[in-house]
């Protein structure tokens, strides 16, 4: 193991943080709710690209410690809006899917630490003292499972798998050292920075800018191509996205990964919607019909036909996880058993890891029997039940990703791939409190972020940075950013409702997860499972034989990576698909000068983007302020 001597916090690691907060932060909430974007890992690069070269202007070059953290947490604070999920709660209770479902919407509007009632939510302002509460609630919950259950459990993870089990952690060793790399200037890269910046702003201006910031109509974001597709597959579904960032994104994946989830999009939504349609059309309750568009196909297909199904093949991807990698489930027993762990060089000791682990759990617990008792008589034994769910769910789910992480890279959770609901949560709840639908709503109690902070304490080993510069900065920006993020999200909320036609995609998606979350709530999920367990059982035998397979046959396939292509419409997929394709020409014709340059014209592209985007918003923001528009 290398040294951890050399802190990594500077003022110049504050001031680019803030730097990605003030800028990327809004442009992430923004993109979150017109397109399928995320470009948080994106950030990063962009970042550390620009102030590596005025640090080294400046004469005072970053070192490889600040590069990390540059490089690790710009990506973070642009992802923390966590008050986007009160935007959510009120679509939740205004939404015509909650009609459906009176039961559940009586007890939901009971619940004060929710949302607000139906007139503040109207008023879309989240500074009103009506929304006090939510927001009091959400921030308290993410303070304890996100900032205090999360690092202490990847202490431990990391002490258990890193520091005395010694595995590789995979695909954390090319992380280190593209951050040496980028330490290390190389004349070149901001020139091909630019050269990728200048046209991708000059076309995210008319993609973006005259849209969104002045109303003129350009370039369709997400082309329907379904009227098309039909003629010749009824019931399938075809959209694309023009936006570069997916496209570009695509260019530094392997096969693997772009194949599997342009296959999982693929062969969902338009292969089999076509085949339900046309050889099994009276199995569901869908009733396609000629004209219908790619997401009222997507909304519906996932609603009536994929969504059960898809809670089996999640089910059998964690435990196929576990299964082709039989070591996870040996290190959790002998770990299981052990009583103490030896000490490393770490920010906190483990005994008081375990202390904030065990406060922390018994905290989250507290606080979520204190909003339920506040709505009806529960008995405190529930602070218990609670306890064990937090406690032990959230060590056996953080154990078993970290295993998976060191071992093969890739991580398992064991939630519902439509909803993230935690499958033991939901046993819990249908088992213990099956006539409560309000439980549904609570603050989560289990979390598996545990192995997030483990890989992020094993890339600052590899990058001989102490872990502790790591957690200090992280609880320095982090409530900067839970600031500016409630401040921006109510901007944003207060220029158009959410849906509406300015932020479309959430119209897309989240009436299939209400739909999902009020069918756990409601407990028609768990007649579903019990009464029609083939739906889930099938999926689940599936997928864990492929999981199977693909350990000791050599397939380019991940069911992980297929699950998450299946779980979203074909926009992205196809993008990510094409882009690889497209950087594999490219690579074999221009070689290595292609592959040492992809990531720094991807930050390039995404950078000219997202100041098109930020130029859009500013000129949306003073367009509003000028002329008082309808929705």
């Amino acid at each position: 193991m290398k040294s951890l001597k050399v802190e990594g916090l500077s003022w110049r690691v504050i001031v680019a943080l803030l730097y990605s907060m003030v800028i990327f932060l809004p442009v992430q909430i923004f993109l979150a709710w017109v397109a399928p974007i995320n470009i948080a890992s994106a950030v990063s690069s962009i970042v550390i690209m620009l102030f590596t070269e005025l640090a080294f202007r400046s004469g005072q070059p970053l070192t490889k410690q600040e590069t990390f953290l540059l490089y690790s947490l710009s990506g973070i604070v642009v992802s923390e809006a966590v008050f986007t999920s009160i935007v959510y709660n009120c679509y939740l209770i205004t939404s015509p899917i909650s009609n459906r479902y009176p039961f559940v919407l009586d007890q939901l509007q009971k619940l004060w630490w929710f949302a607000p009632s139906v007139s503040s939510i109207l008023r879309r302002n989240l500074f009103e003292v009506s929304f006090l509460p939510p927001v009091v609630v959400l921030a308290a919950s993410f303070l304890l499972t996100g900032k205090m259950i999360d690092p202490a459990l990847g202490v431990i993870m990391y002490n258990i798998f890193s520091l005395e089990e010694k595995l590789p952690f995979p695909l954390q060793q090319p992380d280190a050292q593209m951050i040496e790399t980028l330490t290390e200037r190389q004349p070149d890269k901001m020139k091909w920075f630019t050269v990728a910046l200048v046209p991708s702003f000059v076309y995210g201006f008319i993609l973006w800018t005259l849209p969104y910031g002045f109303n003129i109509p350009t370039i369709p974001l997400m082309p329907d191509l379904t009227y098309i597709v039909e003629r010749i597959l009824p019931g399938a579904s075809l959209a694309i996205i023009t936006s570069l960032t997916p496209y570009v994104t695509g260019t530094i994946l392997n096969f693997k990964v772009a194949f599997s989830l342009f296959l999982g999009s693929i062969l969902i939504y338009i292969i089999a919607n076509s085949l339900v349609v046309n050889l099994f059309p009276g199995i569901t309750d869908w009733r396609w019909h000629p004209g219908m568009s790619h997401f009222e196909i997507y909304q519906q297909s996932i609603l009536y036909v994929w969504g059960v199904p898809l809670v089996g093949l999640g089910l059998s991807v964690a435990i196929g996880m576990i299964i082709t990698n039989p070591k996870v489930l040996a290190l959790i027993f002998r770990r299981s058993r052990q009583k103490s762990v030896e000490q490393s060089l770490m920010p906190i000791s483990n005994r008081t890891a375990l202390l904030l682990w065990l406060g922390a759990s018994l905290a989250i617990s507290v606080l979520d029997y204190a909003l339920l008792s506040s709505v009806y008589e529960l008995s405190p034994i529930f602070i218990l039940v609670f306890f064990f769910a937090s406690f032990g769910m959230s060590y056996v789910n953080s154990l078993i990703s970290t295993a998976s992480i060191g071992m093969s890279g890739y991580g398992i959770s064991l939630t519902d791939p439509v909803t993230g609901v935690d499958i033991t949560q939901a046993l819990i709840y249908t088992t213990l409190l099956s006539e409560r639908s309000d439980v549904w709503f609570l603050p989560s109690l289990v979390s598996s972020g545990g192995s997030w902070w483990a890989v992020q304490f094993k890339i600052a080993e590899l990058t001989e940075t102490k872990p502790r510069s790591y957690l200090l900065a992280h609880y320095v920006v982090f409530p900067i950013v839970w600031l500016l993020g409630l401040i921006y999200t109510s901007i944003l909320w207060r220029l158009a409702p959410v849906p509406s036609n300015l932020y479309f995609w959430p119209s897309v998606v989240w009436p299939v997860s209400a739909r999902f979350k009020f069918m756990w709530a409601s407990g028609e999920m768990a007649n579903i499972v019990l009464k029609r367990t083939s739906i889930v059982a099938y999926p689940f035998i599936i997928g864990l034989s492929l999981m199977i397979l693909c350990k000791f046959v050599n397939i380019p396939f991940s069911l992980p990576v297929f699950l998450a292509g299946a779980t979203q419409p074909t926009t992205t997929p196809i993008a990510i698909f094409v882009g690889y394709l497209v950087g594999r020409f490219i690579e074999k014709r221009y070689g290595n000068s292609w592959s040492s340059r992809k990531t720094v014209i991807l930050a390039g592209v995404i950078a000219g983007e997202s100041l098109a985007i930020l130029l859009g918003i500013g000129a949306f923001l003073i367009r509003k302020a000028i002329w008082s528009l309808p929705f």
